[in-house]
């Protein structure tokens, strides 16, 4: 028959987009919360200076005035093994040809020697620049030069006085500033040979960490404001110059990929205090800590053989299982040897318990039979 006129079939319409999987860790991965290194505390710029020249001084007196840089940097390891360009902030294949710059008082030859440059007399203030720079003065100027290490402020001709890195700010990080700025700093010392002005911008105020300690300790719940965050780390003003640390691990009692997953830069929120470590200007944070772990109370709300009802959020990264969450915090495991279907993120199931280890807060799941019993159809 001539079924030219027949009217095709209407196209079934594609099934809506099953929602994103959320991140999880692979199941065989031990959950061990991360401990958070300290930040380096950046050496100040006579530290520095004097194991460059210890350093000079050795290779010098046994090759001679033009030293290699290579030769250089091996003594300066010798001396300090902890010696890295990279804990001044220069990095890269110049570090330190640049660190050097930084320093002064050397000169290259070639890209791979560099030479003492005989110092002239050293300049001595008289007994009015003296009284004029005395500890504790306040005294204002303009940068004219910046570097990881430091700044080097303009006061007046033939006085220059330094702000090193560690006396910018009580916070961290501290803030950023421009050549040609007009800063006020207090004076904090005078150096003897040669005579420099050192210059603190933090000691203008009281030390924040002092009233700090006296209203908060450890347990205590604050309050502040996201600064800032990378893959590991959330920073959080607390208070003018206080500034506290959130780990990646302490963000939620569930696994957070990235901290800007669950957080936004310049939003409020709320913390418990983990730990006060005011040498290091350091508040160890957690926000997870504000409510209690899931995993407390386990064996009291669940058994193996219970049915729970709970929701799927992803197939972990080998896709050899699926994750689903029974409750805020406390995320089962589906192995994939108790799928007889899939199952896709956001779907509701109802499924029974078939391991509880709380040494390794894992819990497993296998699916009601019958569609899975999918409670959302």
């Amino acid at each position: 028959a001539d079924d030219a006129g027949t009217a095709a079939p209407a196209a079934t319409p594609p099934p809506p987009p099953a929602p994103a999987p959320e991140k999880h860790p692979p199941e065989t991965a031990e959950e061990k919360p991360a401990e958070i290194s300290p930040p380096p505390e950046t050496p100040d710029l006579d530290t520095v200076t004097k194991l460059l020249d210890d350093a000079y001084a050795q290779a010098a007196n046994d090759c001679g005035e033009d030293v290699t840089l290579a030769m250089l940097k091996s003594i300066m390891i010798q001396i300090d093994p902890t010696f890295d360009t990279a804990n001044y902030g220069y990095k890269g294949p110049e570090s330190l040809q640049k660190l050097i710059e930084a320093v002064g008082g050397y000169k290259m030859i070639d890209p791979h020697r560099i030479r003492k440059i005989k110092p002239a007399a050293h300049h001595k203030f008289s007994a009015a620049t003296l009284e004029k720079y005395k500890e504790g003065s306040v005294v204002k100027g303009k940068i004219n030069h910046i570097a990881p290490i430091g700044i080097l402020v303009f006061l007046e001709p033939g006085v220059t006085g330094i702000i090193n890195t560690p006396n910018i700010s009580w916070e961290l990080p501290p803030p950023a500033y421009n050549l040609g700025d007009e800063v006020e700093a207090k004076v904090i010392a005078i150096t003897a040979e040669p005579q420099r002005v050192v210059l603190s911008i933090k000691h203008l105020i009281n030390n924040p960490w002092e009233s700090f300690l006296e209203k908060y300790k450890e347990g205590d719940e604050v309050n502040g404001r996201i600064i800032d965050m990378n893959s590991f780390n959330v920073l959080i003003r607390l208070e003018e110059g206080i500034t506290g640390i959130v780990h990646v691990s302490n963000i939620s009692w569930e696994y957070v990929g990235h901290p800007a997953d669950e957080l936004k830069i310049g939003q409020k929120t709320k913390a418990r205090i983990l730990a006060i470590e005011p040498k290091m200007q350091r508040v160890s944070l957690s926000i997870k800590h504000l409510a209690e772990d899931p995993w407390e109370r386990i064996h009291y709300e669940y058994h193996i053989g219970d049915t729970v009802r709970c929701t799927v959020t992803g197939q972990d990264r080998y896709n050899a299982g699926c994750f689903a969450r029974i409750k805020k915090g406390l995320i089962a495991y589906i192995p994939q040897m108790n799928l007889t279907e899939p199952l896709i993120p956001g779907q509701q199931i109802e499924a029974a318990i078939t391991l509880i280890d709380t040494s390794r807060r894992k819990l497993h799941l296998k699916p009601k039979p019958g569609l899975q019993n999918r409670l959302d159809l």
